[in-house]
């Protein structure tokens, strides 16, 4: 019998990867051990306060990655809006900070109020993450995107895909 993560199984090993402290260089060298355990002698110089980029999201328009066609996630978003559907407020996101396994082959995300759109780097591994990760209730797919429903009534999901195939094809 082949077992496959539910969606709050994997909603919640998400979460706790991202709040689990020192992800994707988000700690500041304030927060990690010197290299004795101690802390250093009063009359010494304090260590440096330079803390790594963070890893918050961009806003979707800053310099879209882009596949062989030409299309991006960002690009996704915004031919969702032109077609009607809510898909507000898009920003950028990381996929490095993906746990390893979850997405794999992740190129770009957009996260918008409704709708998360991924970009892999080839359809299989778009296929996989919908049906293996997600739940194929959860999200559409067409090529290498996939349109994940975060907020959208049921009776609209078919709105989606119509306009993510139009989009992509």
């Amino acid at each position: 019998m082949t077992r496959r993560p539910h969606a709050a199984t994997t909603v919640a090993a998400l979460a706790f990867a991202l709040t689990a402290g020192c992800w994707s260089g988000g700690c500041d060298e304030k927060s990690t051990p010197t290299s004795s355990g101690s802390r250093p002698a009063a009359g010494s110089a304090p260590a440096s306060t330079s803390t790594a980029p963070s890893a918050a999201p961009q806003p979707a328009e800053s310099a879209p990655d882009v596949d062989s066609t030409g299309l991006s996630a960002a690009r996704v978003v915004t031919a969702l809006q032109k077609a009607g559907l809510a898909a507000a407020n898009p920003r950028r996101d990381d996929c490095r900070a993906i746990p390893p396994g979850m997405a794999d082959g992740c190129q770009e995300i957009v996260r918008a109020d409704t709708v998360t759109v991924w970009r892999f780097d080839r359809e299989q591994a778009a296929r996989h993450y919908l049906l293996d990760i997600l739940g194929a209730a959860h999200g559409t797919h067409d090529g290498s995107y996939v349109v994940e429903y975060d907020n959208v009534p049921a009776n609209l999901r078919n709105a989606y895909a119509a306009a993510l195939a139009k989009t992509v094809d």
